[in-house]
């Protein structure tokens, strides 16, 4: 500013410098911004690995208990089957 010829040249200088300082701190901005970004961003990854390592656990647990429920089903027949010829082999030996 020293080295100006006049207030123009003056005015002109610092708004340059001014407008440098701008982009600079713009620049900062930005990348601070996009690192940011870049921070979240990886920690939604992770986040949805674990909730889709989560949800096939919970996919195997369905189908470990649907099969369970299927044979509680399967031996509840059976059972009834063997009740009925209990009683079936009790009614014919009080008959003889």
């Amino acid at each position: 500013m020293t080295s100006a010829t006049s207030v123009d040249d003056a005015k002109s200088r610092a708004g340059r410098v001014l407008e440098m300082l701008q982009k600079v701190i713009g620049d900062q901005v930005t990348a601070e911004a996009a690192k940011s970004f870049e921070t979240e961003n990886y920690a939604l990854k992770e986040r949805a690995e674990a909730l889709c390592e989560e949800n096939g656990v919970l996919k195997r647990a369905v189908v470990i208990q649907h099969e369970m429920l299927k044979e509680g089903e399967e031996k509840e027949k059976e059972l009834k089957q063997y009740k009925g010829m209990v009683e079936q082999f009790s009614g014919e030996g009080s008959d003889a």
